[in-house]
């Protein structure tokens, strides 16, 4: 059984295991198409975190949390808001560890082709799907965003309008990204074309990731820390989890 939180991306889950994949290998096409459905909670630009059991009962974790640039300014924390209201920021971008922790657990457990886990979220994002409920939520946050902020312009229409629940987005440019990783494995993001073209970005919009930061960015693994509750033993990632 594969449970996310979009039926969409369980049955992407489900479907690859159906075609002989390992639980790893769905749960990394399952991740993938999340990032699509739920953009505001997740995407190849983050971090996640692996707990996984092997047929020998061993728990390996698989920690690929972003980290912080090196870079970093000092009094980063004496810039955090005493409000609720969010904080937009490019120096609050840490370094995206997700796609390094989907190669280092495919190598481990993947059983079907890389490039085989992107094809329904890469087709899913140039046909487009529509603005669930807790999406469009968040989208009223950039109702006081310019037009022609990057942010909005990929969630208003043709006429400058946010879009609603229900209607159509997609994501052609993350398309194309997602097709060169696909096609040319984790390295592509980390210190390929595209790795130079997020940095620029980034350090444009006031962030401080380098290349450095991206080329040397590693997934590392540990065992799980365990805990036994009653007839159960519970294993769980340590910190940063």
């Amino acid at each position: 059984a594969v449970a996310a939180d979009s039926e969409t991306c369980s049955k992407i889950g489900r479907d690859i295991l159906q075609l002989g994949g390992s639980a790893v290998d769905g749960a990394i096409a399952t991740l993938l198409c999340t990032s699509i459905i739920n953009p505001q909670s997740m995407g190849i630009g983050g971090g996640s975190i692996f707990t996984i059991r092997e047929q020998s009962g061993k728990v390996r974790i698989i920690n690929a949390r972003e980290t912080v640039p090196k870079a970093f300014k000092t009094d980063l924390l004496a810039m955090c808001s005493t409000t609720t209201q969010p904080m937009e920021a490019a120096h609050w971008i840490g370094v995206p560890g997700d796609i390094r922790g989907y190669e280092q657990a495919h190598k481990l457990y993947g059983r079907l082709p890389w490039a085989s886990l992107f094809e329904p979220t890469i087709k899913m994002a140039r046909e487009g799907v529509p603005i669930p409920y807790v999406l469009s939520r968040f989208l009223t946050l950039l109702s006081k965003e310019k037009p022609e902020s990057p942010l909005r312009q990929l969630f208003q229409n043709e006429h400058g309008e946010l879009l609603k629940e229900g209607d159509i987005v997609r994501f052609e440019k993350l398309a194309d990204t997602l097709e060169i990783i696909a096609k040319h494995g984790a390295d592509a993001l980390y210190v390929g074309d595209i790795a130079k073209e997020l940095v620029s970005d980034i350090q444009n919009a006031g962030g401080t990731i380098s290349l450095e930061d991206l080329r040397s960015f590693r997934a590392s693994e540990f065992g799980a820390w365990e805990v036994t509750l009653g007839d159960y033993d519970m294993y769980f990632p340590p910190p940063p989890a």
